[in-house]
């Protein structure tokens, strides 16, 4: 997805995102609004991205602020043209849940409308909210990725994929139907790792834990005793903890 992102920030693309969004701002400042019309580029992503040794980065965007204008949820207000980049977007629109806002689903389907483009991310297809996965023109699988080194770096980048032709064609696929897709690679010159963090989500782990310290327990052995095969299933217990499911799971 980094690749991706990268072709939109900087170079002819970035260019032209920006030249197009500035044509249609200007027709509304036109007629009475007093909107921003100048950008360095229209990359939105919910993760850093940079490009030009960090002089250049994505704006920060979390996928739960796209929508529709919503007076029970507050949404970005993003330019036309502008592009958006959500990591593990499963977090936003998960299949589980079946009460996605209007708001949100609208955004969707008519992101197209004001010349937004929008990539998602996810480990499988299926995790995405059914309404939202059918929108999409395009699904990319990632088979293989290749990286060329010097020395030990990277200096280049390889992705093979399968481009099924929409949602419900890459899930058949996925089950072992047979389907028809075409084979693609992308390539990215240099070190794709050097544009982003791939472990940005380490921080997750640390929330509310500001006073504390790792859990470290020790291992210990156990003998065939009244003491210790009592201690071994009070350490052990297989009781589900409280909060472990979602209620209703």
């Amino acid at each position: 997805m980094t690749k991706f992102a990268l072709d939109r920030i900087k170079g002819r693309n970035a260019r032209i995102d920006v030249q197009n969004a500035k044509k249609e701002i200007e027709e509304f400042n036109r007629g009475g609004f007093r909107l921003t019309a100048e950008f360095p580029h229209l990359v939105f992503s919910d993760y850093k991205i940079t490009a030009r040794h960090g002089t250049i980065r994505s704006w920060d965007l979390e996928g739960f602020d796209f929508g529709l204008p919503d007076p029970n949820h507050t949404t970005a207000f993003l330019p036309p043209y502008s592009n958006m980049f959500f990591d593990e977007a499963q977090k936003y629109l998960n299949s589980r849940k079946t009460n996605i806002a209007d708001s949100v689903s609208r955004a969707y389907e008519f992101h197209g409308h004001n010349y937004y483009n929008i990539t998602l991310v996810s480990q499988r297809a299926k995790l995405i909210e059914l309404n939202v996965r059918e929108l999409a023109q395009k699904v990319i699988e990632v088979v293989e990725l290749e990286h060329k080194y010097d020395y030990g770096v990277i200096i280049g980048s390889t992705w093979y994929c399968r481009e099924y032709v929409n949602a419900a064609t890459a899930l058949k696929s996925i089950d072992g139907q047979k389907v028809d897709y075409e084979l693609v690679y992308y390539t990215f010159d240099g070190n794709i790792f050097r544009h982003y963090d791939s472990h940005v989500q380490k921080y997750s782990f640390y929330n509310g834990r500001y006073d504390s310290d790792f859990t470290l327990i020790d291992n210990a052995d156990y003998k065939k005793t009244l003491e210790d095969v009592a201690r071994f299933n009070r350490e052990h217990g297989y009781n589900i903890p409280h909060g472990y499911y979602k209620k209703g799971d």
